[in-house]
């Protein structure tokens, strides 16, 4: 009995010693990883001008993309190697210049997959508070997914609504499929719901939303989808000039 117990515990030892030797080995090779990624990272970075003023010759903004590498960057490096949680960045965005840049940004990735993106919105821009890198990184998720799993018409909608901002992503979904499947993108996409599993960029669009204590609303039919980023609306307060963000 006492020579079975012994033989059981060494063999969890093995075990826990190779389960150990594996996440290290892991952990070595993201900070690999890490460590490459933030040099060119830090090239382009450099490249760009301290401050807001004009820029000078030869020298560009840091753009939205780079800043979203940097953040997702420094969230890998905190899963990883720990450390404190940094502040959330805080800003005024003007969403309709914010949509129209993302749209912008999407729509030759669109045109290689045969498919078009249009950005309608309702009445006046406006403001929402926040973190900016975050917001345009979760409406490019939801614009990536309708690339990727709807089309090929994308439309990009928005519009304020008493205190709320409401920006759609809705996609007609039939797109083509390779030959032999039987389910159109948005089919497949609301298989994945009914069974509890979702990608990623749904997650991460999810979590900005509450973040900013809003919300994410999806709608998924076998002709169609629509996923509605919800955020409340900011104003300006009296008396104070507050700058806002237009440089995507």
């Amino acid at each position: 009995m006492i020579f079975a117990l012994l033989t059981t515990l060494a063999l969890l030892l093995m075990i826990l010693a190779g389960e150990k030797w594996r996440l290290g080995r892991r952990r070595h090779a993201l900070n690999r990883a890490l460590h490459e990624i933030r040099r060119p990272l830090q090239a382009l970075v450099l490249l760009s001008p301290p401050g807001d003023g004009p820029l000078p010759v030869g020298m560009r903004p840091v753009t939205e993309p780079v800043l979203q590498v940097m953040s997702a960057v420094s969230d890998l490096d905190r899963e990883v190697n720990g450390g404190p949680a940094p502040g959330r960045r805080s800003e005024t965005v003007a969403a309709r210049l914010m949509a129209d840049a993302c749209v912008r940004r999407w729509r030759s990735r669109a045109a290689l997959s045969g498919a078009t993106i249009a950005l309608h919105w309702a009445g006046p821009d406006g403001l929402l508070s926040g973190d900016g890198v975050a917001l345009a990184s979760a409406l490019e998720n939801l614009i990536v997914n309708a690339i990727e799993h709807g089309g090929p018409r994308i439309t990009v909608t928005g519009r304020s609504v008493g205190k709320r901002i409401r920006i759609e992503v809705l996609d007609d979904g039939v797109a083509a499929r390779p030959p032999g499947s039987p389910s159109s993108p948005a089919q497949t996409v609301a298989g994945m719901r009914a069974k509890g599993r979702h990608g990623h960029g749904l997650e991460v669009v999810g979590r900005t939303a509450v973040d900013h204590c809003g919300k994410l609303e999806t709608e998924f039919a076998t002709k169609g989808s629509r996923a509605t980023l919800i955020l409340p609306r900011s104003t300006r307060p009296a008396g104070r000039s507050t700058p806002v963000r237009v440089n995507w």
